[in-house]
């Protein structure tokens, strides 16, 4: 279900199949966009490593455990994660990709980005009215 080990990007398809099937292999999400954009929205299940911190708290966290798991990165536009994946195959870990055209482009698509409900501030604000007014 993963993509071969040469490619560093996932599809949006290829993640929703991942976050769907029953079938799938257990895996770690990351999001490494910073905690304000976690706040907004976010995919179920992702943990948050922001980009600023990863290079401190990613190695012990995803690598230096004792079976390291297959590990998708997403930020906003794919940028971001990217260098993340970059990082963690430069500390030794092969399987890990970059969610290609972050939420962006997953939330054009899949429907799993939303705010949490008992969140709400100005960004959240923002958030809700452009998805209501493009709806």
């Amino acid at each position: 279900m993963f993509p071969p080990t040469e490619d560093t990007e996932m599809t949006p398809n290829e993640l929703q199949t991942l976050l769907s099937s029953n079938d799938s292999p257990v895996f770690r999400l990351i999001d490494c966009r910073e905690i304000d954009e976690y706040a907004i929205c976010r995919i179920e299940k992702a943990e948050l490593i922001p980009l600023s911190r990863f290079a401190a708290e990613a190695p012990d966290k995803l690598i230096e455990t004792e079976e390291p798991l297959p590990v998708v990165v997403y930020c906003h536009h794919g940028i971001r994660s990217m260098n993340a994946t970059l990082f963690l195959r430069d500390k030794g870990l092969e399987k890990v990709w970059s969610h290609e055209g972050g939420n962006q482009s997953f939330n054009l698509i899949f429907p799993y980005f939303e705010p949490p409900e008992n969140s709400e501030n100005h960004h959240v604000s923002a958030y809700r009215r452009h998805r209501n007014d493009s709806q």
